[in-house]
């Protein structure tokens, strides 16, 4: 438990030091109704405008942009999806402020899979 708390602790430091806004955490990604639902965590801050969701299908993780979320959400849904294949998700946080700069994205979050049934 100790090193878990210490890695997060190391984890939130360098971003910190790199200057970037925080990722998004907790992303999780579950089907349901032949779709994908992703979930992530985010603490409101002064301007977020937007999150932007990558998609990859496949096991090269070929990341692309896929969707973009309201700041006041912390769920997608994916639709375009088939029964049977995997999908991986990762949100990263868009602000049009952060620290005197001006259109700043965060680094993106660990990536969710899931299997669409």
């Amino acid at each position: 438990m100790k090193k878990i708390v210490l890695l997060a602790l190391a984890l939130t430091l360098s971003c910190a030091d790199s200057g970037l806004p925080p990722a998004p955490h907790n992303v999780s990604a579950d089907s349901s109704g032949g779709g994908a639902d992703v979930r992530w965590g985010y603490d409101d801050a002064p301007g977020l405008a937007h999150f932007i969701i990558q998609r990859s299908d496949g096991v090269n993780y070929n990341f692309r942009d896929w969707a973009q979320v309201p700041a006041d959400r912390r769920t997608y849904r994916d639709d375009a999806v088939v029964v049977g294949e995997w999908y991986y998700y990762r949100v990263a946080a868009f602000f049009k402020e952060w620290n005197g700069q001006h259109d700043v994205r965060s680094k993106y979050s660990a990536e969710a899979g899931v299997k669409i049934e």
